[in-house]
């Protein structure tokens, strides 16, 4: 073999392996782009279902007011439960505007940046939930006495109550840690591929 079709033959090579790495690359890139658009999706669902949640519980909660004028400790509760509603709502949409902001083609130290924000806003959260959870289930305890209900309702807010702190914690330690975890990951991934 003449040494220039040596050369041209090396140079072909060597062209083939560069257009295979960038394109193992670029192939690298989308499946960590896929793993953290999904991770991102599942958290904004499950900030949408909240504000649904909220939405529906709200006017249940406005209706409910007046079902026993005559217990003011009932009353009062349920004056307290609509702005700790409100409060929870506007709290869910910022949360919503807070993951739309992560965009994944766009600047890594933006979305770092954004994914960061969410989990502390996330961590606040779980701190209040902490607090709100049993001072709720207290409040309902008390107006379940000052109803003098039967012993099946009382098993029924204490099988509601238990479900609640179930799903509270398993919501926090699986659905939100991991994802937020997941995103955080694929972010450094991709700041290491755009390294190298």
């Amino acid at each position: 073999m003449e040494p220039e079709e040596l050369k041209n033959t090396w140079l072909l090579l060597d062209e083939r392996l560069k257009k295979q790495e960038m394109l193992k690359e670029t192939i690298l890139k989308e499946m960590i782009h896929s793993k953290a658009d999904k991770s991102l999706n599942r958290l904004v669902n499950i900030e949408i279902i909240g504000i649904i949640i909220l939405l529906l519980v709200m006017p249940a909660v406005i209706y409910a007011i007046d079902f026993h004028p005559h217990m003011p400790g009932y009353k009062v509760f349920m004056w307290a439960m609509i702005p700790i509603c409100v409060i929870g709502l506007v709290w869910q949409i910022l949360k919503v505007y807070k993951l739309t902001r992560i965009d994944l083609t766009g600047s890594l130290s933006n979305n770092i940046r954004h994914t960061n924000s969410y989990n502390i806003w996330i961590k606040k959260e779980k701190m209040v939930m902490i607090v709100i959870v049993p001072v709720v289930g207290l409040g309902v305890a008390y107006m379940y006495a000052q109803l003098n209900v039967n012993i099946t309702l009382w098993a029924f807010l204490s099988c509601t109550f238990l479900a609640l702190c179930i799903f509270v914690y398993w919501s926090y330690k699986k659905l939100y840690n991991k994802n937020i975890a997941s995103i955080m990951k694929s972010l450094d991934e991709l700041r290491e591929l755009d390294e190298e």
